[in-house]
């Protein structure tokens, strides 16, 4: 580019044309945006890119913007974000400088504490960072008004929706069920490729009614009423040559067929749905793949549990979830995991968790986009009691996690801190609800 056209675009200022939708419930939110003076270069940035998306239904915007960090080396972009109480008046409500880096491909060389510097949403070591605000539009006094968000985070997926009835498997992983209905009746689940069939779960029970299940788990308040309501019969199945076969999943109802109505695939998680209200979740044990490109993750935590649990996370290194050469199941495996955890930063302990029926946010956990991880849950903070999310770790091979997400780039997963093997759980799996999630920091 032409140093002396550069220099000129620094001086030009940026014009918009504003139209003004009026609608019934409009509201103003006025965002100032500043950029600041690079410190070794002394220049500002150029901004550009602007755009500006308003979702009406969940009453938040999205302001976009790019800059050249112009520092001839891996840059930095610092802004300053401010409110003001109407276009009117150069009184600043509430000011906050933000400092974003130019993306680094290589998150092991960031801190922890560092990595919402890590913001940069066009994913490229290019001198240019690209932000996104998100506003909200009836922000309460308990909520954000104005978020920076980190890109959000796309999944890789082992699972593949083909002709909008059928789906492909590229790897041999154990498929776990949940029947995610409240109905009557017991339903048999299944899979079905040419000749070939497969039950997946057989007799299944519904949930009870008013049960925690994927919409109630991504509601502001939906899945606090789901406390000591039984979720449906769970099952886990280490299918053979699972990949390769397109399959169509099956279901049945006391002895009679349901027709599939409809299948969606939202990572390695599928949900079917059948006639008569039915349906069913399942997904590979490994959860979902990990993302190609390295981004800074936020864990949301809520909480019905009467325990003080702790809560981990710990890198596996298969598909198997194998640790420290040890697989699910084999002795010593949940302390190896435990010990991995707590080495690699991942542990929160019932202090840090929120208390019963409140939500907290981590966003500087050291997790690693790309690395594949499992779950622990330390039942009441104790050690010697532990479940993983790798089913074939826990008493009996019961399955303590069941994976509520619906979004390719947002893991949701329900945990129960009772064995359910034990016959005392009350297997409403909502003890904590965990969300994995792009991060959200909230700027005022």
């Amino acid at each position: 580019m032409n140093p002396d056209s550069l220099e000129d675009s620094r001086k030009s200022s940026l014009s918009l044309a504003v139209v003004e939708r009026p609608f019934s419930d409009q509201k103003e939110v006025h965002v100032l945006i500043q950029s600041l003076k690079d410190a070794h270069s002394g220049r500002r940035p150029v901004l550009s890119g602007v755009s500006l998306d308003v979702n009406e239904l969940a009453a938040t915007a999205q302001l976009q913007l790019r800059a050249d960090t112009n520092t001839g080396e891996q840059g930095q972009l610092k802004l300053l974000i401010s409110t003001r109480t109407s276009a009117d008046t150069l009184v600043v409500a509430k000011s906050q400088e933000v400092s974003i880096n130019d993306f680094n491909p290589d998150l092991g060389i960031i801190k922890p504490g560092d990595n919402l510097l890590n913001l940069d949403n066009d994913g490229r070591p290019n001198q240019q960072v690209k932000i996104n605000l998100q506003l909200n539009l009836h922000a309460t006094p308990r909520d954000s008004l104005v978020s920076l968000l980190g890109a959000d985070l796309t999944w890789q997926s082992s699972v593949q929706l083909l002709n909008g009835n059928q789906v492909q498997f590229s790897q041999d992983a154990p498929l776990t069920i949940w029947r995610a209905d409240s109905g009557a009746g017991l339903v048999t689940f299944g899979l079905q490729a040419g000749a070939r069939s497969l039950t997946l779960i057989a007799d299944a029970q519904g949930g009870s009614a008013g049960s925690l299940n994927p919409t109630k788990a991504n509601e502001a308040e939906g899945w606090q009423t789901t406390e000591a309501r039984a979720i449906g019969s769970r099952s886990i199945t280490d299918a053979q040559n699972l990949s390769g076969p397109d399959w169509t999943p099956t279901a049945s109802r006391d002895g009679v067929s349901l027709a599939l109505l409809n299948l969606a695939v939202d990572g390695n998680q599928v949900t079917a749905s059948f006639s008569g209200g039915v349906s069913g979740v399942f997904w590979q044990a490994t959860g979902n793949a990990p993302t190609v490109v390295p981004a800074p993750a936020a864990v949301e935590v809520q909480r019905l549990a009467g325990y003080a649990n702790s809560l981990g996370f710990y890198s596996v290194d298969s598909i198997t979830g194998m640790v420290a050469g040890l697989n699910p199941g084999d002795n010593g495996y949940l302390q190896a995991a435990l010990a991995r955890s707590q080495g690699e930063g991942l542990l929160l302990d019932s202090k840090t968790l929120p208390p019963f029926g409140g939500s907290a946010t981590f966003n500087a956990l050291p997790l690693d986009t790309r690395e594949r991880y499992g779950v622990l849950l330390l039942q009441n903070g104790d050690p010697a009691v532990i479940f993983s999310s790798f089913a074939a770790a826990n008493p009996f091979g019961a399955t303590q996690m069941v994976s509520l997400s619906n979004s390719s780039n947002n893991l949701v997963f329900g945990i129960e801190d009772l064995s359910v093997a034990g016959g005392y759980s009350d297997s409403d799996f909502n003890d904590l609800i965990v969300r994995v999630q792009n991060v959200a920091v909230q700027l005022f």
